[in-house]
């Protein structure tokens, strides 16, 4: 065989072995950390594991995308902080806002609209949002519904003495 022969011949060896499909390496599937605050029916931890519409969405999600998904329970405070700093990967009871916007990495998908709302004790008299100036009112701390509240109220001059709880289990005791 000649020279250049054995350089012809030397290439499609080269190419039939870089077309060749390597042994499959099995990889460990990537691990996604979810913070599970308690917003019962989204997401909450039970005595069997975590559950809610978020849950049940993101156990989907991991799936179809071959995620081990884990499931942290966490504070309000405690989630945000963890998934500001990369110890958390999601936390699906987060509401959009600018400032959140520059830390954080939102879907463009909305799963479903939150709105606020007024609970009151039996007897008391409120009809809306002008009867709760002089009362005390529980929000959850960081919560986006909380600082929506304190804004409505100060636009109609409604002064009203914020207890600011760290769950929503607190705040509806």
């Amino acid at each position: 065989m000649t020279g250049w022969h054995r350089s012809i011949l030397a290439g499609w060896v080269a190419l039939g072995l870089a077309t060749v499909p390597a042994p499959a390496v099995a990889q460990e599937p990537p691990v996604v950390r979810l913070g599970v605050v308690e917003v019962e029916p989204l997401a909450f931890m039970t005595e069997d594991g975590p559950a809610g519409l978020f849950v049940d969405l993101a156990t989907a999600v991991a799936a179809a995308q071959g995620w081990d998904l884990r499931f942290e329970r966490v504070g309000w405070d405690e989630g945000m902080q963890q998934l500001e700093a990369g110890g958390l990967d999601l936390m699906p009871t987060v509401a959009h806002s600018a400032a959140r916007d520059s830390v954080l990495d939102f879907g463009a998908e909305h799963v479903l609209t939150v709105w606020s709302q007024v609970y009151r004790h039996p007897g008391t008299p409120i009809e809306s949002v002008l009867d709760l100036d002089g009362f005390r009112v529980a929000v959850m701390q960081g919560d986006m519904n909380a600082a929506n509240f304190t804004a409505f109220a100060d636009q109609f001059d409604v002064t009203c003495e914020l207890l600011v709880l760290d769950s929503l289990a607190e705040v509806f005791q």
